[in-house]
């Protein structure tokens, strides 16, 4: 079999690549590190009265997944929450230290948190771009949703409320 001018470069190219690859394996690959697997770890139902000695079936290899969730049963701060993506009351606490609440209503915080960028009518139908989203009639945003589209403003409702956007000047 004979090969043409640009098989003997291709195969060329190949036969490179592989030199590369054998030498970059050979000479400048950092040597290989092997870790030590965790010490076992005690697990105890309750952290206010640890157990002086534990019984072999007591502990827990933690590079197991099955360890590890039993440790993070028998914790109690993780099974008091509800809902895995609510902030924790001490984040909350920290971030709102005198204990402040807020007295916006729902249509304030709508007000301050999005703005009307643009209003357009036609004949047919009527279009407003809130923080660079387009909506028309009947379409939401933050919950609130476009009922009415005047020359300068648009005019969104939610639960009956109704929250006036006014383009700025």
């Amino acid at each position: 079999m004979k090969l043409t001018g640009r098989q003997r470069i291709h195969l060329g190219a190949l036969a490179l690549a592989a030199g590369a690859f054998g030498a970059d394996r050979a000479f400048f690959s950092p040597p290989v590190a092997h870790a030590k697997p965790p010490a076992a770890t005690h697990v105890t139902p309750s952290a206010k009265k640890p157990a002086a000695r534990a019984p072999a079936e007591e502990l827990v290899d933690l590079s197991a997944l099955c360890g590890r969730l039993k440790l993070a049963a028998a914790n109690s701060s993780a099974t008091e929450a509800g809902d895995g993506f609510q902030a924790s009351r001490a984040w909350v606490e920290r971030a709102n230290p005198h204990g402040r609440t807020s007295t916006l209503t729902a249509a304030e915080q709508f007000r301050k948190r999005h703005r009307l960028l643009a209003v357009m009518s036609g004949q047919q139908a009527a279009w407003v771009i809130v923080d660079g989203k387009t909506l028309g009639i009947g379409q939401a945003v933050g919950g609130f949703r476009l009922i009415e589209v005047r020359e300068r403003s648009a005019v969104f409702e939610a639960q009956e409320v109704h929250v006036e956007l006014q383009l700025s000047k």
